[in-house]
């Protein structure tokens, strides 16, 4: 996937590697092996503008995959709609999570309805994710520009 990212940027692998700041045989081991350091991998999100490279490499760890959902390529409009539908009783969660929490402890019938709670806003939080990173791929410039935030926002 490094790979197919840095070609459909437009760059060749001299021209990476100069970006990147490592050796040509360096970037081409991290395409073949499909994997590279952290800090490479945030360089290659941001020169590819690819920003879902980043979720990517954090969810084939460990700790990233219990942090960070599993995110793929979407077209933005089946992004935001995945997104709104999640979003759509949320409020109905937040009062139930309340109502459990409103005197500090967790009882074995509130076990369930916050368990169901949770899920489904760890549902809405990978579909809230989801769409962002989308958002940011499919316009990386109106994000990082000064000059588009106002019409972005």
């Amino acid at each position: 996937m490094l790979k197919e990212c840095r070609i459909e940027a437009g760059y060749t692998a001299p021209d990476a590697a100069d970006e990147l700041g490592v050796a040509e045989r360096t970037l081409r081991d991290y395409e073949a092996k499909g994997t590279a350091p952290p800090d490479i991998i945030d360089r290659m999100a941001a020169i590819y503008r690819k920003p879902i490279l980043r979720y990517l490499y954090c969810g084939s760890c460990v700790i990233g995959k219990k942090i960070h959902p599993e995110v793929s390529e979407k077209h933005l409009a089946e992004a935001l709609m995945r997104m709104k539908n999640s979003i759509h009783g949320i409020d109905q969660h937040r009062k139930t999570m309340s109502q459990i929490l409103d005197d500090g402890i967790i009882d074995e019938k509130e076990k369930e309805p916050a368990t169901n709670s949770m899920d489904r806003l760890k549902i809405t939080r990978d579909r809230i994710t989801e769409f962002i990173v989308n958002f940011e791929t499919r316009y990386p410039n109106e994000i990082n520009d000064p000059a588009c935030k106002q019409r972005v926002v």
